[in-house]
């Protein structure tokens, strides 16, 4: 989204072009609140504005620049697509694994700068509803795993028994 006054200044092209059917001002100014609606960055509203200077010989319609909004790439994420295919971090997909609580893992976007060289575990928390469920779970997992003491590391015999008996 832009602002109304570049969205303005975006269609000045579209005056200098000399299409035919010039709209009134109301039309200019219809024209300029679609595309600062719709355009991502100064730069896609001029994409857009020279893709329809250069394919259509008439002053385009609100609902035209909206899908040529749509159609149109912004040439500032078309770099930034290039730019994250050759990050070693995410290795272009945009999104990194750090590890969370309880051995947890959760996707975040990758920012692409020096800051990630050094991440390799961000602390996230997971939401209070959930920490319960794996505070009992951690408890169940250490229960079980007093079930398991032997010596060098093999298993209690007589908890092994029980537990293929239960299989």
């Amino acid at each position: 989204m832009i602002t109304e006054k570049e969205a303005q200044h975006a269609i000045l092209p579209l005056v200098k072009a000399n299409l035919s059917f010039p709209p009134e001002k109301d039309g200019r100014a219809s024209l300029s609140a679609m595309l600062a609606q719709y355009a991502r960055s100064v730069e896609h509203a001029r994409s857009v504005i020279e893709t329809w200077i250069r394919e259509n010989p008439e002053w385009p319609k609100p609902s035209h620049l909206h899908d040529l909004c749509i159609e149109v790439a912004d040439p500032a994420v078309e770099i930034a697509s290039e730019r994250r295919g050759r990050c070693r971090y995410c290795n272009g997909d945009g999104f990194i694994s750090v590890d969370a609580q309880y051995g947890l893992s959760r996707a975040m976007r990758c920012t692409h700068g020096p800051e990630m060289a050094d991440v390799t575990h961000a602390n996230l928390k997971i939401p209070r509803a959930l920490e319960s469920h794996y505070m009992a779970e951690q408890r169940e997992a250490d229960k079980r795993a007093e079930a398991w003491v032997g010596s060098g590391g093999k298993p209690n015999a007589e908890a092994l028994k029980s537990i293929m008996g239960r299989l």
